[in-house]
């Protein structure tokens, strides 16, 4: 069952108690996010797991690669790079639900002078210095992450996960296809160069819409290059590998300064910050 977006109501985090009531009518973005479909049974169990838990804790990782959480946008599971939210037919929802989505605001966490200096001095800097050359690069750093044995050549295996570090919501047969389109020389294997040549001779208009929409402003293009460095897919990336991206784009702020946005984010302590929600941080100041 494929249903448009009005027809669904994404579910804040703070009413999640309904996606366990209403359980049966549960729905999922499908992968390209235009529509909503029922969630597999595998899915639906992981959801059960996280909303049955009455924890202050509102990120469950039930296997590698994948994790479940809720935040004042929606209840989500984020796996191969992309996050999907929960949702419900309008027509079950109930009134205080559709109150509430409704009279929804951006909530606006309250942060010190000194954050909110550094998160627009962030913001500002990609805006004016990097933008043009991140968008150039974002597509080479991608590919050598997912370069495993560091040949040059990414075997179908490699080059598929690339593919969807960069562009997650690309269909399995959608890789397939520039797989076989882009191994030009149809030794089984792709090197950069090969790649960069198919993409600006003969991808087709599809792949360039998805590409341009994942590579759009300056906010898709640190999405990018986080996920890059996202090595299992799950949203979270280590202190050590945000230091690096905030270090290319803003190459004076200090150690100090990085640890005071880290230490804001890392709200658990557990070394790791959900970088979806880091990039919003920054651009919701300005």
């Amino acid at each position: 069952m494929l249903l448009v977006g009005a027809d669904v109501v994404k579910v804040p985090g703070a009413h999640r108690q309904e996606l366990l009531d209403k359980f049966e009518s549960l729905l999922i973005e499908t992968v390209d996010e235009d529509s909503w479909e029922e969630p597999s049974a595998t899915t639906r169990q992981f959801l059960m797991e996280l909303l049955a838990s009455r924890g202050a804790d509102n990120n469950y990782s039930p296997q590698e690669g994948t994790r479940l959480g809720y935040n004042s946008e929606g209840v989500y599971l984020h796996e191969e790079h992309l996050k999907r939210f929960f949702g419900l037919p309008r027509s079950v929802c109930s009134h205080s639900l559709l109150a509430a989505v409704s009279q929804a605001a951006p909530i606006v966490r309250k942060e010190g002078k000194r954050e909110l200096q550094l998160s627009c001095h962030i913001a500002n800097a990609v805006d004016d210095d990097i933008v043009g050359s991140l968008r150039h690069s974002v597509l080479e750093t991608a590919f050598r992450r997912a370069d495993e044995n560091s040949n040059g050549l990414l075997s179908k295996m490699e080059l598929s996960r690339y593919l969807r570090r960069v562009v997650p919501a690309l269909k399995p047969r959608q890789v397939d296809d520039i797989i076989l389109q882009a191994d030009l020389d149809r030794n089984g294997q792709i090197n950069y160069s090969e790649f960069t040549q198919w993409l600006e001779r003969s991808a087709s208009e599809d792949i360039r819409i998805q590409l341009q929409r994942c590579l759009n402003d300056e906010q898709d293009i640190i999405r990018a290059t986080f996920r890059a460095f996202d090595d299992n897919g799950d949203g979270l990336i280590s202190r050590k590998e945000i230091e690096r991206v905030l270090l290319r784009v803003c190459p004076d702020m200090a150690q100090a300064q990085i640890a005071v946005l880290y230490a804001l984010l890392d709200t658990n302590n557990d070394g790791k910050i959900e970088y979806d929600e880091f990039v919003d941080f920054l651009w919701k100041r300005k």
